[in-house]
């Protein structure tokens, strides 16, 4: 039986290995973790604004200002005033956003599925629940 210290060793441990991986693959498309989430953020959720996207982040509107600052230097969103408030202004990813996305997409779900794909479809499901019983929800 393990304790609940290392438990919770094993699950960062997951989630780590989780990080590293992705971050092999995706780092050569000149993304970070931080700018993968919030690239995948616009693709779910756009247009958005930025208090929006800061919020969907749980980070600071500052924050999201420099996150939309360096996608836009990408030329992996762009910004268009808000047809309901002429003040304000909303982001979508261009083409070449969406297309980053979806290789973003892809490499996320290989390796989850090289992670999670020694559990079967029912150990699968009951990991799901039992995160979901401590609270754990998506993102």
């Amino acid at each position: 039986m393990h304790t609940d210290e290392a438990l919770a060793e094993l699950f960062l441990a997951t989630s780590r290995r989780i990080r590293r991986e992705t971050m092999q693959r995706i780092g050569p498309l000149g993304l970070n973790p931080h700018l993968s989430r919030a690239l995948r953020i616009i693709d779910d959720n756009a247009p958005l604004r930025p208090s929006q996207l800061a919020a969907l982040l749980d980070v600071a509107p500052r924050s999201a200002s420099d996150t939309i600052a360096a996608l836009t230097a990408s030329g992996w969103i762009t910004r268009s005033v808000d047809p309901d408030d002429g003040r304000a202004y909303r982001i979508e990813l261009t083409e070449s956003g969406h297309a980053l996305a979806a290789k973003v997409h892809a490499t996320r779900t290989a390796v989850t599925t090289e992670v999670f794909g020694v559990l079967d479809e029912a150990e699968r499901q009951m990991l799901s629940d039992f995160l979901c019983r401590l609270g754990v929800t998506s993102p």
